[in-house]
């Protein structure tokens, strides 16, 4: 078994309890155990803190000007419903050079944090 959106490693975490020999029996348990530790994280504060790629997500603005998402590492395509008709006819361009729109916060990915709005 490998941990899958863990929030440390095996190495880290037998670092950690200074495990220094290299007996794998109790590995797939401490496995389970880092990852039912970062899902229960994950559901105490009702968000997530890894990389979710390839997935499509749905947010409903309250105004025009700024749209609050869930935390947000990267983004391919951005695409609004105008209408409402379950089209996504709009794409829009991101980034400081065609300033269709700007993720935020700004220093975000420099500091390895996702954005929010």
């Amino acid at each position: 078994m490998a941990i899958t959106n863990g929030y440390l490693t095996l190495a880290e975490f037998k670092a950690y309890k200074d495990i220094t020999s290299s007996d794998s029996t109790d590995d797939t348990v401490i496995e389970k155990l880092v990852e039912g530790a970062s899902r229960f994280i994950d559901n105490l504060t009702g968000q997530t803190f890894y990389s979710d790629t390839g997935e499509t997500k749905y947010f409903t603005p309250v105004d025009n000007k700024v749209l609050f998402i869930d935390n947000l590492y990267g983004l391919t395509t951005l695409k609004t419903d105008e209408d409402q008709d379950g089209t996504y006819e709009n794409t829009w361009n991101t980034g400081q050079s065609t300033g269709d729109f700007y993720l935020m916060p700004f220093n975000a990915a420099i500091k390895g944090r996702p954005y929010s709005w």
